[in-house]
C-alpha cells in the first residue's frame, strides 16, 4: 500500500506541473496511469478489509451513532460522482435524526459501497431512492435504483466474493467485485441481514436490516463490547450501578409515571456532567436502574462511586425528595469483581450496599 500511494503522489505532481510542463498526449498516458493506480489502490484496501474479517483481527467498536448523518455525509461524499451521470438521489426518511447501537466507521463502509455500486450502474439522469423503516426490534435501509436490473436467480450470488454478473453491462469504472462482500460481512458483524430484489430487466432493490436493542439486552450487548474493548486496548473497565426506589410506587404505575420519567433524565444529566472518564451511561427505566461506564480501575471507581452518591443525596435534598425516592451506588470493575459481563453483573446485584449517613439514600 505504502510504494503505491508513492507512485500516485508522484503521478499527482507531474500531472499538476510541478516538474515541469507536460504536452497533452503525455498527459492521456499518464492519466491512465494515475486512474489505474487509484483502481489497484480500493483493490488492495478491500483485499486488506476481507483478510482482517476472515482472520478476526478487524476492530469492531460500536457506540450509540447517528445512522441518518452517516447516511446524508456519504450521499454528500459520493456527489461528484452522481453529478458526473447527472444522477438524482433522493432521501425518504420520517426524522432528522436516529441514533442506533452501531460501529460508525463500518456502518459508512456499508453504506460507501451501496452506494457507489447504485451509482455504478444506474444510467446517466438516471434516479436513486434511499429510504428507512423503523420498528421495535429493528430498521430496514432501502436502496433503489433504476439500472439494468439483476436476474432474479443471481440476487444470492453477487454478495459473494469476486462475483460479476457477465451479461450485464457495466456502466462506470470497474469494482474489485468485493464492495457486496465486504458489505454482507459488515451487516453480519452487526447481527443484520442483507440481500437484493430485481426482476432482471429494470431497477435493483438492495436491502439491510440491523437490530435496535433496548433494556437489558442492550445493557448486556453494551457490557460485553466494553469489556472486549477494554481487553483489546489493555484498559480498565469499571462499571456504576445507580438504582432509584420510587417509594409507594407500585412498578406498574412507576413506568407510565412522568415523575419517574422526570427524576431518571434529572439523574442522567447530573451524572454525565459530574463523572469524569465517563464513556456512557444505559438507562433502564422498567428497573429503575442507570448504569454508567468508564475506564478506570477498582480505587478511582470507588471514588466515583462515593462521589455520585452524595451528589445524589444533595439533589434528593435539595428537590424534598426524601419521602419518595431511595438512591443506592455501588460499583465493580472488570478483573476485580468479575470477568464477565454475567459475573459482575450479578456481583453488583448480590453486593452489599453501602450505608448512608442520610435516611434519603446511600
Amino acid at each position: 500500500r505504502t510504494p503505491l500511494m508513492i507512485i500516485k503522489e508522484a503521478l499527482s505532481q507531474i500531472l499538476e506541473g510541478y516538474k515541469g510542463e507536460v504536452r497533452e498526449e503525455q498527459k492521456e498516458y499518464l492519466n491512465m496511469a494515475h486512474r489505474n493506480t487509484s483502481r489497484l489502490q480500493k483493490i488492495i484496501e478491500d483485499l486488506l478489509s476481507i483478510s482482517k474479517i476472515e482472520t478476526g483481527k478487524i476492530k469492531f467498536n460500536r457506540y450509540k451513532t447517528d445512522l441518518i448523518s452517516i447516511m446524508r455525509n456519504e450521499i454528500n461524499n459520493q456527489k461528484i460522482k452522481s453529478d458526473e451521470k447527472k444522477i438524482t438521489i433522493t432521501e425518504n426518511f420520517d426524522r432528522d435524526t436516529l441514533d442506533i447501537y452501531c460501529d460508525g466507521e463500518k456502518m459508512q463502509i456499508i453504506f460507501t459501497n451501496l452506494l457507489g455500486n447504485a451509482i455504478k450502474f444506474t444510467p446517466i439522469e438516471g434516479h436513486i431512492r434511499v429510504s428507512m423503516q423503523v420498528n421495535d426490534q429493528e430498521i430496514r435501509i432501502q436502496m433503489d435504483d433504476d439500472g439494468p436490473g439483476i436476474p432474479p436467480q443471481l440476487c444470492d450470488k453477487i454478495f459473494e466474493r469476486f462475483f460479476r454478473i457477465s451479461s450485464t453491462p457495466l456502466i462506470g469504472s470497474p469494482s474489485t467485485g468485493l464492495g457486496l462482500a465486504i458489505a454482507k460481512e459488515l451487516v453480519g458483524m452487526h447481527h443484520g441481514k442483507i440481500w437484493a430484489e430485481s426482476d432482471g430487466i429494470k431497477g435493483s432493490s438492495f436491502f439491510f436490516t440491523l437490530p435496535r436493542y433496548k433494556g437489558k439486552d442492550y445493557l448486556k450487548v453494551y457490557f460485553n463490547d466494553r469489556i472486549h474493548e477494554a481487553l483489546d486496548r489493555e484498559l480498565n473497565l469499571s462499571v456504576l450501578r445507580i438504582a432509584v426506589e420510587f417509594i409507594g410506587e407500585s412498578i406498574k404505575n412507576r413506568v407510565k409515571s412522568e415523575f419517574s420519567k422526570r427524576i431518571f433524565l434529572d439523574l442522567k444529566e447530573l451524572i454525565i456532567n459530574n463523572l469524569f472518564e465517563l464513556i456512557e451511561t444505559v438507562m433502564l427505566e422498567e428497573q429503575a436502574e442507570i448504569y454508567a461506564f468508564s475506564f478506570v480501575d477498582g480505587d478511582s471507581a470507588k471514588i466515583l462511586s462515593k462521589k455520585t452518591q452524595h451528589l445524589l443525596e444533595e439533589y434528593v435534598e435539595k428537590n424534598k425528595l426524601q419521602n419518595q425516592i431511595k438512591i443506592r451506588v455501588i460499583s465493580a470493575t472488570l478483573g476485580e469483581n468479575g470477568n464477565s459481563c454475567d459475573e459482575l453483573l450479578e456481583w453488583i446485584y448480590q453486593a452489599k450496599v453501602p450505608t448512608s449517613d442520610r435516611d434519603s439514600a446511600s
